[in-house]
């Protein structure tokens, strides 16, 4: 079954089914890293040590103590689990598209994460102005064709603080990239996009952007960072 992406005679189109992939497979991209996938564990092990030290600095930088971080596109949780031991002062709410997956993240790390279904590119008033912090870990090529209607969102979900912090990370493609090169051509198509589209909603603070690869990197990866006032 082409539960996200379906090839035929007319190029590769955009499926989505995320929720009956989660009904269907035990790990989707092997999300926990165990050793059945060792290509994927490999990625997720080098980008989620950039994910937590991007963060790092942005809490130093920013000196936030006591910030509430939203992670869209959580999956089974693993990325905000592991941040959130890693900054367990900080209020983590893990939020994806699939109530299968909610259903499995919230049995699989308890109590300590707010666990919610909803998806970035509908609004959610319930969200409205609850995060310091917004993260969008692996979900750029789910979203191309909703990118705007995603950041008016995400721009609705922060706090009216002094500092709101914006940060996509994603995998990118070693070979030619066959989908959305109209939209976001490569990671320097990404950077243009979200720095040209921040810019025109709020005033860019801060801006950091880090792209990964080699032979050490299963795939190339991509991190940028925004503080906006």
């Amino acid at each position: 079954m082409d539960y996200v992406f379906k090839k035929d005679e007319s190029g590769i189109k955009f499926v989505g089914n995320f929720n009956q992939l989660y009904l269907d497979q035990e790990d989707p991209w092997n999300q926990s890293e165990d050793d059945s996938d060792k290509e994927m564990s490999a990625y997720y092990k080098n980008a989620r040590r950039t994910l937590t030290d991007t963060l790092s600095m942005i809490l130093d930088l920013y000196d936030l103590k006591n910030a509430d971080v939203a992670e869209f596109g959580c999956g089974l949780g693993y990325v905000t689990a592991q941040l959130k031991s890693k900054f367990p002062d900080l209020s983590f709410t893990g939020l994806d598209i699939s109530p299968e997956a909610i259903r499995r993240a919230k049995g699989i790390h308890g109590s300590g994460i707010n666990f919610i279904e909803s998806n970035i590119v509908q609004y959610n008033d319930n969200l409205k102005g609850k995060f310091n912090i917004i993260l969008v870990v692996n979900m750029l090529w789910y979203i191309l064709q909703d990118l705007d209607h995603m950041m008016e969102n995400i721009l609705k979900y922060f706090k009216s603080s002094d500092t709101n912090i914006f940060i996509l990370q994603n995998a990118f493609f070693k070979s030619d990239q066959l989908y959305g090169r109209e939209v976001i051509d490569g990671f320097t198509g990404a950077e243009k996009y979200f720095k040209d589209y921040l810019s025109k909603h709020r005033d860019l603070d801060f801006f950091h952007s880090s792209f990964k690869s080699g032979k050490a990197w299963t795939h190339d990866d991509g991190i940028i960072t925004f503080g906006l006032k």
